[in-house]
C-alpha cells in the first residue's frame, strides 16, 4: 500500500513476518481458525467506519457462542468510534 501520510508503510506480510503474527482477510476467517479463537481475548475493530457494525456482528456471535456453552472467558471488543454509520 501507498500512504502521502506515511510514506514508509510496510505491506501486510512484511508486519506479519517481523511480528510472527497471522493475516486474516476477514473477520469469519479469524472465527474460523478454531485454535487462535479460542485462546482469543479480545478484539480491536479498527476498519472503516462502515464496516464496523458488520464486523461487531460476527464478534457478537462468538461471545453468544462462548456463553452459550459455559465458556468462562470473555471477550473483549475495542472499537473506533462510531459503532455504525
Amino acid at each position: 500500500p501507498k500512504s502521502n501520510l506515511n510514506p514508509d508503510l510496510e505491506p501486510l506480510t512484511v508486519l506479519a513476518q517481523k511480528y510472527l503474527t497471522r493475516i486474516y482477510s476477514s473477520t469469519e476467517e479469524l472465527l474460523e481458525d478454531t485454535k487462535l479463537c479460542s485462546t482469543l481475548d479480545g478484539v480491536v475493530i479498527a476498519t472503516p467506519h462502515a464496516t464496523h457494525f458488520e464486523t461487531f456482528s460476527d464478534i457478537i456471535t462468538e461471545i453468544d457462542f462462548r456463553r452459550s456453552n459455559n465458556d468462562s472467558k470473555p471477550l473483549h471488543v475495542l472499537m473506533e468510534k462510531p459503532m455504525s454509520t
